[in-house]
């Protein structure tokens, strides 16, 4: 087992104490709440038991699909729900939610929704995780993380896992849990040493051609990007196309796959820190840029790849601002 799962998946079992835990993304985090989850629910139960909120929509498909594999000789159901969808997968999830879903994998938003319709109950759900919660408060969802934890029952354990640790953080926790056990698998806020930082200040208009340039005269083979949106990310992967370099959208089906095979490989990515967790796990040494460049996404990299110690790494930021991050 990882770390992580060494210490929370005993704990998780044995008590109903809940429990804090600080670790960085890739460390296998879903088998250590996933698995006590699994073991301890009511499998003759038809009523909503579990609920994992999740920032995005990527985390909470990969979380489900996860959770299914894991429960896959058991009697228990798992179900996907969040935005960005059609009508036909809301009335999909309000099939699930009504009829006795075991546990539901949810973005923040989502749940509002269907809260807000009136059909879900969450009286009976004896089990909350907060899953890279500190992203879900990046992200502005306190507001609606508050309103579902008013519907659920005051009697649950709560599972809170975040990167980073901080005062936001301290003071969700302070309100959510019930003096919680706090299990600390990374330094608090830090960053990888192994990793070289460097800022490239051009152009807007300048990146582009800047970037097909380092990737050429370094002769990158396996290079990590970042863009701040997926409109951005598919305009890159056009662009260096022309310019005769291989990439790959991260909406782009099958990106994973091409990175597990260890195909040279340029990937136009937004700041989703699960598929960046993902894709550094799998290459063991590379480049990465940050194109357009956020807090978020830079933070996402910091604590994304300190799971990753084999990883070298040279950071190529650009911003047509005068002030940056701090960086180490």
């Amino acid at each position: 087992p990882s770390p992580i799962q060494a210490w929370v998946i005993p704990l998780a079992l044995n008590t109903d104490k809940d429990i804090v835990w600080q670790a960085q993304t890739g460390s296998w985090k879903t088998a250590a709440f996933g698995l006590p989850i699994l073991d301890r629910i009511d499998k003759r139960s038809n009523k909503l038991q579990a609920l994992i909120l999740t920032p995005t929509r990527e985390l909470a498909i990969q979380i489900a699909d996860n959770m299914e594999g894991l429960g896959y000789f058991t009697n228990v159901s798992c179900i996907a729900v969040y935005g960005g969808g059609d009508g036909n997968s809301f009335t999909a999830e309000k099939t699930a939610l009504t009829s006795g879903c075991d546990i539901v994998v949810c973005t923040p938003g989502r749940m509002i929704a269907h809260l807000n319709m009136g059909y879900v109950n969450l009286k009976h759900c004896s089990y909350l995780v907060l899953d890279e919660a500190d992203r879900m408060l990046d992200m502005g969802f306190l507001r609606d993380i508050k309103k579902i934890l008013a519907a659920l029952p005051q009697q649950r354990q709560n599972l809170l896992f975040s990167a980073t640790f901080s005062t936001e953080i301290k003071s969700l926790a302070d309100g959510l849990l019930n003096s919680p056990a706090l299990i600390e698998v990374a330094r608090s806020n830090s960053t990888n040493d192994a990793i070289a930082q460097k800022i490239h200040p051009v152009d807007r208009t300048a990146k582009h051609p800047l970037l097909a340039h380092l990737i050429k005269s370094n002769q990158w083979e396996q290079v990590l990007v970042f863009t701040r949106t997926k409109h951005g990310a598919n305009k890159l992967v056009t662009q260096l196309e022309k310019d005769g370099i291989t990439c790959m959208a991260k909406d782009e089906p099958g990106v994973l796959v091409v990175a597990r095979s260890g195909s040279p490989i340029v990937i136009g990515l937004g700041d989703d820190e699960t598929i960046v967790a993902e894709v550094l796990r799998l290459i063991s040494e590379g480049y990465t840029s940050g194109y357009e460049p956020t807090w978020s996404i830079e933070e996402s990299w910091n604590t994304s790849s300190s799971s990753i110690p084999t990883v070298t790494a040279l950071v190529h930021t650009w911003s047509s601002v005068t002030t940056f991050p701090p960086w180490k």
